[in-house]
């Protein structure tokens, strides 16, 4: 998948993994964050849900609802 093929518009697009995610903080996005996992496994707990992301999982999340990663630190991903 390409982020120039993704429509309408994606603003801000980066990979990153476990070393780029902070430490039990809770987000809050001003704009729609899409994730997709491109290896391994994530957790990302959205209110009392936490979605499970593994390789090739996509998910949207809307403008103003907080989330946190959980992690386990012997659990590699890219997303």
């Amino acid at each position: 998948m390409k982020f120039d093929k993704i429509h309408p518009f994606i603003r801000y697009a980066r990979i990153f993994d476990e070393s780029a995610v902070p430490d039990d903080t809770t987000l809050i996005p001003r704009d729609a964050r899409l994730f997709y996992c491109y290896e391994g496994e994530v957790a990302i707990e959205i209110g009392d849900f936490a979605c499970e992301l593994t390789k090739g999982s996509l998910l949207i999340i809307k403008p103003g609802l907080a989330y946190k990663y959980q992690m386990n630190l012997n659990t590699h991903f890219k997303i």
